[in-house]
């Protein structure tokens, strides 16, 4: 197209922008729904003219596979929807750079300098002691965790049970995929746990993973249970559950909350730590900061 568009006799010039994204949708009324279709349709107005721009699922699924180029744009928020977006490199196409939201950039200062003092105080404080804890600090910190959620357990012998639970896994996997501050491990893989019945301590020793969602649902009639719980392999406990009852037409206000909450505690508890609950605090969010 962006050949045809150069030729002097070309009498109507087309422009084209392409969004595209993989996921889940749910099919009603002859419409798909979903945030399949939503994130698509965000990344199709990121593009540029005559441009390709793709979520991170779709990146991570075909840049390993062909000799395509990408510009990673980082998190991208456009209306209601936050997302990981990549521009496909184009000869006919200028590389975009990213500029970062002005409160990410004052929570990155904000973090960066208050660890700086820390980091000052404990030297002054500790002296010789404080060479010897660094390492274990900065090993700490660095670290991100990294998530398996485990595919849904069906408790109720309705088939739409587990259209729900594949639903849900793949909603949470996909989701919480856009974060660059965890690791979430394929869908692949939960599949391939599932298949093997490893234990707790296998899928850490196996795939590393330090973070284990679970979740079970079960359908009365129109009416939905589900239970979702968070396992911290590395502590070996339960550090959050919670249960949700739906109908189908909440299904999609069910994915986004379980999704939000997931998040929060990651942030609060795992990521952040405790000091940083006083940096939320003042500072507002982390997730505003990632958007």
């Amino acid at each position: 197209m962006a050949d045809i568009n150069k030729q002097p006799d070309t009498k109507c010039r087309l422009e084209f922008r392409v969004g595209i994204n993989m996921g889940d949708v749910i099919q009603k009324d002859g419409n798909l729904l979903g945030d399949g279709v939503n994130i698509a349709a965000r990344l199709e107005s990121l593009s540029q003219p005559n441009g390709v721009c793709v979520s991170k699922s779709v990146h991570d699924l075909v840049a390993p596979k062909t000799g395509l180029t990408f510009n990673d744009l980082g998190i991208q928020k456009v209306k209601e929807n936050a997302f990981h977006a990549f521009d496909l490199v184009l000869a006919h196409l200028d590389k975009r750079t990213v500029r970062r939201p002005f409160k990410a950039v004052q929570l990155a200062i904000a973090a960066a300098l208050i660890l700086l003092v820390a980091g000052v105080a404990g030297i002054y404080l500790y002296d010789g002691a404080a060479e010897t804890n660094a390492p274990a600090i900065t090993s700490a910190s660095s670290s991100q965790p990294t998530i398996l959620i485990y595919p849904f357990e069906n408790l109720s012998d309705k088939t739409d049970s587990n259209s729900f639970g594949a639903a849900f896994t793949d909603s949470l996997i996909q989701s919480l995929s856009q974060y660059s501050g965890i690791i979430v491990l394929s869908g692949s893989t939960s599949k391939h746990a599932k298949q093997n019945k490893y234990t707790d301590s296998q899928m850490r020793e196996n795939y590393g993973a330090t973070i284990l969602v679970k979740g079970s649902i079960q359908s009365v009639g129109s009416n939905s249970r589900l239970g979702v719980r968070i396992v911290d392999l590395k502590q070996n406990a339960v550090g959050w559950s919670e249960n949700y009852q739906f109908g189908e037409s909440e299904i999609f206000d069910i994915q986004d909350q379980i999704g939000a909450e997931i998040l929060n505690y990651l942030h609060i508890n795992i990521v952040t730590g405790s000091q940083t609950n006083e940096w939320i605090k003042k500072l507002g969010n982390l997730k505003k900061g990632l958007s």
